[in-house]
């Protein structure tokens, strides 16, 4: 056994073909450990305001059954993605390729879908005709 050049612990045996440690996980913690400490403390906390739902995942949902595509592949391959990012377990970078292949993927399963237009919609696009 090897023992650590700091509290002179043993060490387990070396794993991977990477160089041998010198100190031990307690006192000089891997990168990868540091990190997920690291994005686990820094994750922001987004508070819904009543009627709007909660996390991606909610509103892909809502998308998706206004759309009646909830039980397609495509529908449920959104949901995955939506599942991911709520989870938030990824890097920034990891998050914001989620984030644009779930925009995608939402938008070819919603592609043809016949959704009921939004009344604040129809009268916006009123307005924009009788003053075009």
């Amino acid at each position: 056994m090897k023992r650590c050049a700091t509290c002179d612990g043993e060490m387990p045996a070396r794993i991977g073909s990477g160089r041998p440690r010198v100190h031990c996980e307690a006192c000089r913690p891997s990168r990868r450990t540091v990190a997920q400490v690291v994005q686990a403390m820094s994750v922001p906390v987004v508070q819904s305001s009543g009627d709007v739902p909660d996390g991606v995942y909610a509103a892909t949902l809502a998308e998706l059954k206004a759309a009646g595509r909830v039980n397609t592949a495509k529908g449920q391959a959104c949901l995955l993605l939506a599942d991911r990012l709520d989870e938030r377990v990824d890097t920034a970078a990891g998050a914001a390729s989620a984030e644009k292949q779930l925009r995608e993927s939402l938008d070819d399963a919603l592609a043809g879908a016949r959704v009921a237009a939004d009344p604040v919609d129809e009268l916006r696009r009123r307005r924009e005709a009788k003053f075009a």
